[in-house]
């Protein structure tokens, strides 16, 4: 893991080793929060504001649309795993 400092723009920074981790793996590399942001900005369909944050934003993406299979072949399982997590 590279270390690591809150960058101005607030934002995966394409260069930033540490900021390249978190967007290979967004799911378990960002804190809650940046987490958060990022899923909003995926959903909300935004612009991304960097090369590496759009390839968080696509990794979200993706999987959100793995989960939808998911749930579309079997609503029940989904459900009482979310239920597990809650």
């Amino acid at each position: 893991m590279a270390i690591h400092g809150p960058h101005p723009a607030g934002y995966l920074n394409d260069g930033c080793e540490r900021c390249e981790e978190q967007a290979l793996n967004p799911w378990f590399e960002l804190d809650r929060e940046n987490l958060r942001n990022l899923l909003w900005r995926a959903l909300g369909k935004k612009e991304a504001r960097s090369q590496l944050e759009a390839q968080a934003m696509k990794r979200i993406n993706d999987t959100l649309d793995r989960c939808g299979a998911m749930y579309a072949a079997s609503p029940e399982i989904v459900v009482s795993r979310l239920m597990d997590w809650s």
